[in-house]
C-alpha cells in the first residue's frame, strides 16, 4: 500500500506527458458517456473503450479525485462527475486532466482508496482477534472513530485529510450496517465468530 502511494505521488509529481494527459482526458469522456460516473475497481463499460489497463484507471481516478473533479457516492459503490463537468463538453478534458496532475496529491486519501472496503473490514478482523475477539458498540461515534483508527493505523495510512476522513469513515460505517456472517451482533456489541485470542 505504501508502495503504491509513493508511486502514484511520483507519477503526479513528473511532468505530464501528452499520452498520460490525453488518456486522462480520455477517461473524463469515457466517464461522462457513462451517466458521469464509474465504479471503483475498474467499470467494465469504460476501461475496453480505453484500451486501459485496471491499475492505470485506478491512477487517473485517484488524480481526478484528488482534484475534487469526481467524488464518491453515498454508499461510496461509485464516483460521480461535478455536475459542471458532466455537463461540460469534451474539448476542455485535456485542459482540466492537466490541471488535475497538478493537483498536489493527497497520499491519505490514496492509501484509504488503496485499501478500500475489504481492507477496512481485514484490518477490523485482525484487530478483533488480537484484542479480545469482541467490540463495545455502545457509544456508536467512539466505536466508529476507535475502528477508523483501526483501520488507519493497521494499513499505515499517512495522517488523515478531510477527503480521507470520509472515505474511510464511509468503509467504517458500510461494515458496521453489515459486517457479515463472521461476526455476531447483538444489542451494543460485535463479535468475531470462531475467534481465539
Amino acid at each position: 500500500m505504501r508502495a503504491t502511494a509513493i508511486l502514484v505521488a511520483t507519477l503526479i509529481a513528473a511532468p505530464a506527458t501528452a499520452q498520460t494527459v490525453a488518456q486522462g482526458a480520455g477517461l473524463v469522456a469515457g466517464i461522462r458517456l457513462n451517466d458521469c460516473a464509474t465504479v471503483p475497481d475498474g467499470d467494465e463499460r469504460v476501461l475496453p473503450r480505453l484500451a486501459m489497463d485496471p491499475w492505470v484507471y485506478r491512477f487517473y481516478l485517484d488524480v481526478l479525485i484528488n482534484s475534487g473533479d469526481l467524488a464518491p457516492s453515498d454508499d461510496f459503490t461509485r464516483f460521480n462527475m461535478t455536475d459542471a463537468l458532466c455537463r461540460a463538453g469534451p474539448e476542455g478534458d485535456a485542459g482540466l486532466f492537466a490541471t488535475a496532475l497538478a493537483t498536489p496529491p493527497d497520499l491519505s486519501l490514496f492509501a484509504v482508496n488503496d485499501i478500500g472496503g475489504s481492507g477496512a473490514r481485514g484490518q477490523i478482523g485482525l484487530h478483533l482477534m488480537r484484542t479480545g475477539c469482541t467490540i463495545d458498540l455502545t457509544d456508536g461515534a467512539a466505536a466508529k472513530a476507535a475502528l477508523a483508527e483501526v483501520v488507519a493505523v493497521g494499513a499505515n495510512v499517512p495522517p488523515l485529510s478531510a477527503a480521507a476522513r470520509t472515505v474511510l469513515d464511509g468503509n467504517v460505517d458500510a461494515f458496521l450496517a453489515a459486517p457479515g456472517p463472521a461476526y455476531l451482533v447483538e444489542p451494543g456489541r460485535l463479535t468475531l465468530r470462531n475467534c481465539t485470542s
